[in-house]
């Protein structure tokens, strides 16, 4: 089953991270998504995607999946 690593919000520079609120004035500052997704292979990923409420609305212009190499932290 896939998890969730860490996701969020990618935000346009100068927002303020720390006060920041999703509504309607906010979320104009969010301009993509991150997800870091614990999977077994690339269709399990694209599976996750093809399942995501928000690409079914029909929210994603464009989607990148790529493996990723964790580094800092270092891997026990």
């Amino acid at each position: 089953m896939p998890v969730i690593v860490y996701g969020g919000g990618l935000v346009a520079d100068g927002t303020d991270v720390d006060n920041f609120e999703y509504s309607e004035a906010g979320i104009r500052d969010v301009i993509g998504n991150l997800l870091i997704v614990d999977v077994a292979d690339r269709a399990a990923a694209e599976a996750l995607h093809q399942n995501d409420p928000y690409t079914k609305g029909g929210l994603f212009e464009t989607a990148i999946i790529e493996p990723f190499l964790q580094r800092v932290p270092p891997l026990d």
